[in-house]
């Protein structure tokens, strides 16, 4: 095994910076300090800093962009430009000399991401954090993952932000596959188990989804992986996992009870296909919204209940 012994400090950035990064360097370096350190381009590449040595402060699930750095400054901005309190998500401006005048010939981009004049120049980054009362700043990911749904805004960071709870889970990616009435979410984990554990851990995760996020924010399956498809720049390429899921893809082990026995049936009346699963979205298996309002229909009249069309568009999986 290679060792670095004379090794002083190890810089380490990126939009997420595994917890155990300083630890697994100590076997390689041991006299060796590592830093995480976050921030853009725009601003001098780094504009944050945090020392792998310090503890992770409780309820932070990754390593945090910590604190600024000297002559670079912070704030956590509302849709409207104000400063959000504590613990409320916004997004990160990053101000101070680092900050960049703009970009290279283009006006229009520069009066989107750029405001203000020197010394109170700041740049919009695009992404989402928030402020500790301990003054420690989180990265909650980026603002653009946002998405739609059936009608529903979900945040993708919140499912990964869910899912990387799990202390066996290193990292997590929630993406979009499919288009219009057949699009649904899928997440994609890298995780710290053995094989003949990894069935188990896959159940886990997808309990932890549904008893912390609404049924249209779960995603229909969970797929381990080893390695991530990774852009030019060295980043997780998102674009490649929803066009490409990779062949490691394994569904959920999840029983359906003997009520959802009985809705499946009613399902396949509708839509052609294997039998559902509970995490099974009727609209990703085919259906649409006039076969839904077919199957709540079906549904009132078999149980005698009065389910409204907003209620299943809320959840429409077999669980739901």
């Amino acid at each position: 095994q290679v060792t670095l012994p004379d090794l002083r400090i190890a810089l380490l950035s990126g939009d997420w910076v595994e917890p155990d990064s300083g630890e697994r360097l100590r076997t390689l370096a041991p006299s060796a300090q590592a830093f995480a350190l976050g921030g853009a381009t725009e601003a001098a590449i780094w504009s944050t800093i945090w020392p792998m040595s310090s503890p992770i402060p409780e309820g932070c699930h990754t390593v945090p962009y910590g604190f600024p750095l000297r002559n670079q400054r912070f704030r956590v901005v509302d849709a409207l430009g104000n400063d959000t309190p504590d613990w409320v998500p916004g997004e990160l401006w990053i101000g101070g000399l680092g900050v960049a005048r703009g970009y290279c010939a283009d006006a229009r981009l520069t009066a989107l991401h750029f405001n203000g004049d020197y010394p109170w120049r700041w740049y919009r980054t695009g992404d989402r954090g928030r402020y500790r009362p301990d003054g420690v700043l989180e990265f909650l990911g980026r603002i653009d993952s946002q998405v739609k749904l059936q009608g529903h805004r979900i945040e993708l960071g919140e499912i990964e932000a869910t899912l990387l709870r799990h202390p066996q889970v290193r990292h997590a990616v929630a993406v979009v596959q499919g288009d219009g009435a057949t699009a649904g979410l899928h997440a994609f984990v890298q995780m710290d188990a053995a094989e003949e554990e990894i069935n188990a851990l896959l159940s886990a995760l997808h309990h932890e989804l549904r008893i912390t996020l609404p049924g249209y924010a779960i995603p229909g399956a969970i797929s381990p992986v080893t390695t991530w498809p990774l852009t030019p720049s060295g980043k997780i390429d998102r674009r490649q996992l929803a066009l490409s899921p990779p062949h490691s893809t394994s569904p959920l082990p999840e029983k359906i009870s003997e009520l959802q026995h009985v809705v499946a049936a009613l399902w396949q009346q509708l839509v052609e296909g294997p039998p559902p699963s509970g995490t099974d979205s009727f609209f990703r298996a085919g259906g649409n919204s006039l076969l839904g309002t077919k199957l709540v229909a079906q549904v009132c009249e078999r149980f005698s209940i009065n389910l409204t069309i907003k209620e299943f568009f809320s959840d429409a999986t077999l669980s739901g």
